[in-house]
C-alpha cells in the first residue's frame, strides 16, 4: 500500500471539508458528480480523498485510475474502519492515477478509500454507525485532508442515513420523470433526521410518548405554530428536569427547524431543472426540509460514453477553456461548497498552491 503524503499543499489552515453525495434512486450521476467535484478540488491544489461508500455497485475507482488495480468488494477499506477493525486509515488509503504521470500530475494529493467489507450493509439495519463515522472524520483531519467526499449508494440504509447525518449533504437529482427523484430524495431526507432526532431523544430520556408525538409531527405535513408548540413544550421539560442537556436539545430543535442540504441536477434542460428544483423546495417545505440548489451539470450521454476519464478528456478540457461543457458547473459547485466552508476562494488557493 502506498503511503499518501500528510503534507497539506495550502499553508493556510482549513479545516476539513466533509460532504457527502446521495440519493434514493440509481443512475442519476451520483458517482459521477462525486467524482467530478473532488477532481475539481484537486486540481487547485487541495489535499482530497474521495471514500467510496456503494456497497453494491463500486465504480469511483474507475474514474481515479484505479480499475484493475483495485478490487473494492475484496479489498479492505473504509468499512473496516466503520467496524473498528481497523484503527488508522493509512491502511486503507490508495494513490490515484499510478499509471499516468501527465493526469497524476494534473490532480495532486488526491487519494482514494474503497468501500472495503460487506459487513457493514449486511449489519446496517442493526448498528449505529456514528462512532464509525466519528472515526473516519478524526484520521481524515488527522491526515490533513481539506476536502472529504462520501460517495454514498441510492437507498436509506442506516450506515447511508448515519453518513448522510454528518456530513455536508449533496442531493443529485435528475428530474427526468423516469427517476422521480423528487420523492425519493425527501424520503432519504426525512428518514436520515428522524434517525437523528431517535438518537437525540434517547440521549435526552424523553418518554416515549412526547419521542412519539415528534416523530408524527416530523412524518407529515405541520404548520409552523404546531411545530413551535410541540418543541416549546420539550424544552420546557427539559430546562426543568435536565438543564445540562440544552446543547443537545438545540441539536434537536436544529435538525427539526433547519434541515438543510443541498442539490445538484445532472439533466442537460436547465428549465426543467429549475423547475424541479422549485416543486422539490415547496414539497421540502411542508416538512419543516430545507433544499437549496448549487448548480445543474448536464452530464449528456456524451458525457457519459467518455468515462472514465470524461473531466481530464482532452476535448472536454478545451472546451472548459472557452467556458463550455460541464467542468464549468462543476467548478461553479466546488466554489459554492468553498464558500459554506468558508474556504478561500479558488483563485486564492491557486495562489497559495503557486498555480
Amino acid at each position: 500500500m502506498i503511503q499518501p503524503s500528510i503534507q497539506t499543499t495550502v499553508p493556510t489552515k482549513l479545516n476539513t471539508f466533509y460532504t457527502s453525495t446521495s440519493s434514493n434512486k440509481g443512475g442519476v450521476g451520483k458517482t459521477t458528480t462525486s467524482v467530478a467535484l473532488i477532481l475539481s478540488a484537486a486540481e487547485l491544489g487541495l489535499k482530497c480523498l474521495y471514500i467510496e461508500q456503494d456497497y453494491g455497485n463500486p465504480s469511483g475507482h474507475k474514474y481515479l485510475g484505479l480499475n484493475g488495480v483495485v478490487n473494492p468488494e475484496e479489498e479492505s477499506g473504509v468499512g473496516e474502519l466503520l467496524l473498528g477493525k481497523i484503527s488508522n486509515l493509512e491502511e486503507v488509503i490508495q494513490k490515484t492515477f499510478p499509471f499516468n504521470d501527465k493526469v497524476k500530475k494534473q490532480f495532486p494529493n488526491l487519494d482514494y478509500v474503497s468501500c472495503g467489507t460487506l459487513e457493514v450493509s449486511e449489519r446496517s439495519a442493526r448498528t449505529d454507525f456514528k462512532e464509525g463515522y466519528q472515526k473516519v472524520k478524526e484520521e481524515a483531519s488527522r491526515l490533513e485532508y481539506e476536502f472529504v467526499i462520501f460517495d454514498m449508494p441510492a437507498g436509506v440504509d442506516p450506515y447511508v442515513l448515519d453518513g448522510v447525518l454528518r456530513t455536508n449533504r449533496i442531493l443529485v437529482v435528475n428530474p427526468d420523470p423516469q427517476y422521480n427523484s423528487r420523492d425519493g430524495v425527501l424520503r432519504l431526507l426525512r428518514k436520515a433526521r428522524t434517525r437523528a432526532i431517535n438518537a437525540l431523544a434517547l440521549g435526552l430520556k424523553i418518554p416515549p410518548a412526547v419521542k412519539k408525538s415528534i416523530l408524527e409531527v416530523l412524518d407529515k405535513e405541520f404548520r409552523k405554530d404546531q411545530r413551535d408548540l410541540l418543541l416549546g413544550k420539550i424544552k420546557g421539560v427539559i430546562q426543568k428536569i435536565a438543564p445540562e442537556k440544552t446543547d443537545v436539545y438545540n441539536t434537536m430543535e436544529n435538525y427539526i427547524n433547519k434541515f438543510e442540504s443541498h442539490a445538484i441536477f445532472t439533466n442537460g434542460s436547465s428549465d426543467l431543472c429549475d423547475q424541479h428544483m422549485l416543486d422539490m423546495q415547496v414539497e421540502a417545505e411542508k416538512y419543516g426540509v430545507n433544499i437549496s440548489p448549487l448548480t445543474h451539470i448536464p452530464f449528456s450521454n456524451s458525457i457519459r460514453n467518455a468515462q472514465p476519464f470524461f473531466y481530464y478528456n482532452e476535448q472536454i478540457q478545451e472546451a472548459a477553456q472557452k467556458g463550455q461543457g460541464p467542468i464549468p458547473l462543476i467548478r461553479k459547485a466546488r466554489d459554492q461548497l468553498f464558500k459554506l466552508a468558508r474556504f478561500p476562494s479558488a483563485e486564492e488557493i491557486k495562489k497559495m498552491c503557486g498555480k
